[in-house]
């Protein structure tokens, strides 16, 4: 296998990384194709270690990170992605299948229902969990 490219396992094609569109031509998504060939790699070595080089050189440098940072925090001071964060978490947390999963996970995590924070079992309108 060469650093520089890697090969499409269905049409065998060279690409530096196989991308979701050209998954797409073979009626495929990222998971499908994990799947039917679980040692395929969908990204060069040689360009994921390029990638990496840029990104260290990239975040060593103090003033980036520090511009970076800066720009975080501007954006969660801003009360429209606080709104927009909220409704997303709302959202998620309002399926009924990831509040399953949370409740198994909490069970699994919490000895007894006293040691679940107050807020949490508002949050998840919890009255008693049977162990």
């Amino acid at each position: 296998m060469s650093k520089d490219f890697v090969e499409c396992r269905v049409c065998g094609n060279k690409y530096v990384f196989i991308t979701w569109n050209h998954l797409q031509k073979h009626n495929l998504n990222r998971e499908d194709y994990k799947k039917l060939f679980p040692n395929a790699s969908l990204v060069a070595t040689g360009y994921r270690g390029k990638r990496r080089k840029q990104a260290l050189s990239i975040f060593s440098d103090p003033t980036i990170r520090e511009k970076l940072s800066e720009a975080q925090t501007r954006r969660w001071k801003d009360p429209a992605e606080h709104k927009r964060r909220s409704k997303k978490s709302t959202e998620i947390w309002s399926k009924p299948e990831v509040r399953e999963m949370i409740i198994e996970r909490m069970k699994e995590s919490w000895t007894d229902e006293k040691s679940i924070p107050r807020w949490l079992k508002r949050h998840l309108n919890l009255r008693n969990l049977d162990r």
